[in-house]
């Protein structure tokens, strides 16, 4: 039997993380891949950021990270 106490010590999980990621209608478990969550609502994140208006905040953020730097 697998319990988390035996996966701590290098047993084995159940189920695939594939598997578990699946939505339910696929045959999986529906959990959401948070690493994959993250990187779409950075991305998302970016693009507003780059497309819209700026604002106060925006245009400080834009400076910050998308200055280019000065080699004098």
């Amino acid at each position: 039997m697998c319990d988390s106490a035996s996966i701590e010590k290098g047993g084995y999980a159940l189920v695939k993380w594939g598997k578990v990621c699946k939505r339910k209608s696929f045959g999986g478990l529906g959990i959401i891949n948070l690493r994959n969550m993250n990187l779409a609502l950075l991305v998302k994140w970016w693009r507003k950021l780059l497309t819209s208006p700026l604002d106060k905040w925006a245009t400080i953020d834009k400076d910050n990270y998308f200055s280019t730097p000065n080699f004098q």
